[in-house]
């Protein structure tokens, strides 16, 4: 399988460990993701494709640029298949983003924490 579905280890940023320039960019992005999922479950609940869409082309280049290639990858799929109009295969990766965002929610948290301390 790829590697956006492999287990629930925590993901973390790959710029975090190469300069701490990167550090504020990567906190950003991680205090932004829990109004973003909330934006995402809502748009999805009501079946606003077009808000979904919105909030996944926000959450490639954010995620890409602060280290997470594999929020880029997903949401890359994702937005493929709402331009085609496959929402339920468009839902079915979005309950994956939301297991990614999981991920990089712990990953990056430790990772940042331990930066700062060591």
């Amino acid at each position: 399988m790829n590697r956006m579905s492999q287990g629930d280890e925590p993901l973390v940023s790959e710029l975090a460990a190469e300069d701490e320039l990167f550090h504020p960019a990567i906190e950003c992005f991680i205090q932004g993701l829990p109004q973003i999922r909330e934006s995402l479950r809502r748009a999805m609940d009501s079946r606003a494709w077009h808000e979904v869409a919105e909030l996944i082309h926000r959450l490639k280049g954010a995620g890409g640029g602060v280290g997470y290639p594999q929020v880029t990858e997903l949401a890359q799929h994702i937005e493929a298949l709402l331009r085609a109009g496959h929402h339920d295969r468009a839902h079915d990766l979005l309950t994956q983003m939301d297991r990614l965002l999981d991920r990089i929610l712990a990953g990056a948290h430790l990772s940042l924490s331990s930066a700062r301390t060591g």
